[in-house]
C-alpha cells in the first residue's frame, strides 16, 4: 500500500500575534467588524448595516471607495488601509465578525478571527466548513434576512460568548505549528 501523496494544506494564523487579548463580557451593544475585500458583497453588506440596530459596526474598506453605501451612523465606523497593529486593536474592540463572502478566499480572515476570540457569521460557501463549524460560526445564505437573523442570535450574550469560546478552541487547530506539521510530513513522502 503506497502513501497519498495528496495534501490539504488550510490558511494557518500566527496565534503568537492573533490571540485574545480581551476578557471583557460584550456590551449591550456588540460590536460587529468586517475585513476583507476580494469575493466580497459589499451590496449586501451595506443593506444588513442599513437595516440592522443594536450593534456597532466596524468596516475595514481598504481602499475600496465605499463610503457612500453606508448611511451617515454613530454606530458606523469606516477604516482605509490599516497597518496589522491596528488591525488587531479593532478586533480587540468587537465581538463578531461579519464575512460576507462569494467564495472563500478570505479564510485568513477566519482564522485571525477565531484566534482574536470573535464569533463568526459567514456565507455559507466553498470551503468555508473547513474552518468553521455550528460552535463558532452561524453560516448564512447570502441574503439579508438570513444575516439579520444570525446577528440577531449573537445578540443573546450567552450564545455570543459560548461562540467566542470556541472559535479560540477552533483556531488551534490552525496555528503555525499545525501548518508546520502538515508540511513536515509532505516533505517525509
Amino acid at each position: 500500500m503506497s502513501k497519498s501523496k495528496v495534501f490539504t494544506i488550510k490558511h494557518y494564523v500566527d496565534s503568537s500575534y492573533y490571540y485574545q487579548i480581551k476578557t471583557s463580557e460584550p456590551t449591550l451593544k456588540p460590536t460587529v467588524i468586517v475585513m476583507g475585500a476580494m469575493k466580497r458583497n459589499f451590496r449586501l453588506l451595506a443593506d444588513i448595516v442599513n437595516n440592522v440596530e443594536g450593534v456597532r459596526f466596524i468596516i475595514c474598506k481598504g481602499k475600496l471607495p465605499l463610503d457612500g453605501y453606508f448611511k451617515q451612523s454613530d454606530d458606523i465606523q469606516l477604516f482605509g488601509f490599516v497597518s496589522e497593529d491596528e488591525l488587531r486593536n479593532l478586533m480587540c474592540k468587537s465581538d463578531i465578525s461579519l464575512n460576507i463572502m462569494d467564495d472563500t478566499v478570505g479564510s485568513n480572515v477566519i482564522t485571525t478571527s477565531m484566534a482574536m476570540g470573535l464569533a463568526i457569521i459567514v456565507s455559507d460557501v466553498g470551503s468555508i466548513r473547513d474552518y468553521c463549524d455550528n460552535s463558532n460560526a452561524i453560516f448564512c445564505k447570502n441574503d439579508i434576512n438570513s444575516f439579520k437573523t444570525a446577528i440577531e442570535v449573537l445578540m443573546q450574550k450567552k450564545t455570543l460568548q459560548s461562540m467566542k469560546v470556541a472559535s479560540l478552541l477552533k483556531s488551534k487547530q490552525f496555528s503555525f505549528e499545525q501548518f508546520n506539521d502538515v508540511v513536515k510530513k509532505m516533505m517525509d513522502c
